[in-house]
């Protein structure tokens, strides 16, 4: 019996294989993309993609007019990189180098299960039915509340839906600092389901900040993505001049 006093349908391993089931199965995948940032009550929207190579990279590059790339994002298994191509300055971050993200022992693999709508277990690149005894699970009304039994610095919370398909991610740190991915509007996509939109809230940085990808467009065939190489004519600058950049937004 469940918490409300219904009977589980699946065991909580079984409910947990079949949510792995249904994380998309494709390598690839590209969009176009509209992301809206709000900074503290200040919202921006711009136009651009994504493209997503599995194990390997992510890139979101931001083209505002006429397909112009003026900024991109890239996530490597090594690497973040920040380019900023209208004032020719860049910020390059070795993953290893990410405290926060190595003492909640998160990595690359984290940060691409959380674009690609993926349960995940922390340090280990996917999860395997071998794993499974690392979660618990509290079935309601159809729907599921997944959480990881054992962290460093970090809590992590699953949600689905009644299609066993997963709705929302949160990752708490210290009870001060909240990351919040919200998966919504799925869309068919190489038969299986993707979301066309995701919102991700960070909290506890003191302000608050909030981004909306709309994505359109999604596709998963020839789609061509490599690592990018930074011109010499680039500045490089510090992870903290970037901060304080967007934080005076």
């Amino acid at each position: 019996m469940d918490s409300s006093g219904g009977i589980k349908e699946l065991s909580d391993t079984k409910y947990l294989e079949e949510v792995i089931k249904n994380a998309p199965s494709f390598d690839s995948f590209s969009s176009k993309m509209r992301l809206t940032i709000n900074l503290d009550g200040k919202e921006t929207s711009v136009n651009g993609s994504l493209k997503m190579k599995k194990n390997d990279l992510i890139q979101l590059s931001i083209a505002p007019i006429l397909g112009i790339e003026v900024a991109r994002i890239e996530i490597s298994k090594d690497s973040v990189l920040v380019i900023d191509r209208i004032n020719k300055r860049y910020v390059y971050v070795p993953i290893s180098t990410l405290s926060f993200l190595a003492n909640g022992d998160m990595n690359f693999y984290t940060l691409q299960a959380l674009f690609f709508n993926e349960l995940f277990l922390p340090g280990k690149q996917e999860v395997t039915p071998s794993d499974l005894s690392a979660f618990t699970v509290r079935q309601e009304n159809n729907k599921a509340t997944i959480r990881l039994k054992k962290t460093k610095k970090f809590d992590y919370n699953f949600t689905t839906d009644p299609n066993k398909q997963l709705t929302n991610t949160d990752i708490f740190a210290l009870a001060k600092y909240q990351l919040k991915w919200e998966y919504r509007d799925f869309k068919p996509l190489n038969k299986q389901s993707f979301p066309s939109q995701m919102n991700i809230t960070l909290a506890g940085i003191g302000k608050e900040a909030k981004a909306q990808i709309d994505l359109s467009k999604m596709g998963t065939d020839k789609i061509r993505i490599a690592k990018t190489s930074v011109s010499g004519k680039y500045k490089q600058i510090s992870t903290n001049e970037l901060l304080k950049l967007l934080l005076s937004l």
